[in-house]
């Protein structure tokens, strides 16, 4: 997928990002938390959808000898279309599940500390959803498995050479640079997205309960002047 077809789409994110919330809103108003473990489930299943595709396209490409054929391969339309379905829908899902954790912090914020609650609350919220994004994108390139074949004489000869990037080139790896292939044994997003999913799953499972008994809380069992004359 070319970066222009992502900036033709890009704004359709914006869209989501406005009807979601909309459409959602009285479920938001009235059961945040249920809104926030559905939208944590589309996306536990969503990303099971990716890496469905992502190994539909190395099935594909497996058998494709040729370097060139593999540099020309394009995607069917039906995958496409699925691609983009499911970046809307993971957007969606994203903005459904922020949506409600906004929701159900300000009804629990005591408003005798004013928004020092809120802050505490976002900022807590921010620090645990940003480092997991960081660190699967640092060990994707660590848990992928490649090798390097040189085409001479129609034929593949597997050669030692790294396809990491070169300290001469900004973009190409040490394999490249010496017209080689770089073939990917195992995908570390694979890997890493898979690693992932079964986390979630067991996390979903085990706080499923906790976050519904905490839904169930009248709003002033959290209020900090009720504990304090207690």
């Amino acid at each position: 997928m070319s970066k222009s077809t992502l900036s033709t789409i890009s704004p359709l994110f914006i869209v989501v990002n406005l009807l979601v919330p909309t459409l959602a809103n009285n479920l938001i108003a009235r059961n945040p938390l249920q809104g926030f473990l559905w939208g944590v489930y589309s996306k536990m299943f969503l990303a099971c959808v990716s890496v469905g595709i992502i190994l539909n396209l190395q099935y594909q490409t497996a058998g494709m000898d040729n370097p060139q054929e593999r540099s020309l391969f394009q995607m069917s339309s039906a995958t496409s279309s699925l691609i983009y379905a499911l970046l809307l829908s993971s957007e969606a899902a994203g903005t459904l599940v922020f949506s409600s954790v906004m929701s159900f912090f300000s009804k629990i914020s005591d408003p005798g500390i004013g928004g020092s609650s809120m802050t505490l609350f976002n900022t807590t919220m921010n620090l645990g959803s940003k480092w997991p994004a960081v660190l699967s994108l640092y060990m994707i390139p660590k848990l992928t498995f490649s090798h390097c074949e040189l085409f001479t004489n129609h034929n593949f000869i597997r050669i030692e050479a790294s396809c990491g990037i070169s300290r001469q080139s900004d973009s190409l790896s040490v394999c490249e640079e010496i017209r080689g292939n770089c073939v990917i044994d195992y995908d570390g997003y694979c890997v890493v997205a898979t690693t992932l999913i079964l986390l979630g799953a067991a996390w979903y499972w085990s706080v499923n309960n906790k976050i519904r008994e905490l839904q169930s809380l009248a709003i002033n069992e959290f209020q900090i002047q009720q504990k304090l004359t207690r």
